[in-house]
């Protein structure tokens, strides 16, 4: 559970494409596969979205205007590091894209394509 409460953001950031690169190695024939194996995958980050949501401080702080940071070097030897936060002034907005890749389903599902 801790490397989950750590990496959220990193999550919710890379499962897409991750299961956008399992997504290729499907067979193309299969459409409800692909359709349903990209709904579930979406879930993953929905769910992730969620666990930011409930876990959210409300409350900016001035000594921390970033919640869920995440931070590591990446390269040290031009001191890059890798450096992830969701602003607390962006909260209203948290819920907004996960529940895009349902509507889309959901339209795809109701279109004339038999396949």
């Amino acid at each position: 559970m801790n490397f989950l409460a750590n990496h959220l953001l990193s999550l919710i950031l890379f499962t897409p494409t991750a299961a956008a690169l399992v997504m290729l190695l499907l067979p193309k024939e299969k459409t409800t596969l692909l359709r349903n194996f990209a709904l579930v995958a979406s879930l993953i980050p929905f769910v992730l979205t969620l666990v930011v949501w409930a876990g959210f401080d409300p409350q900016p702080r001035a000594d921390m205007p970033f919640q869920f940071v995440e931070k590591a070097s990446w390269y040290s030897a031009i001191r890059a590091s890798y450096h992830l936060g969701f602003p607390c002034r962006w909260f209203c907005l948290l819920p907004c894209s996960p529940p895009l890749p349902y509507w889309l389903h959901i339209v795809s599902r109701s279109g004339s394509n038999p396949t």
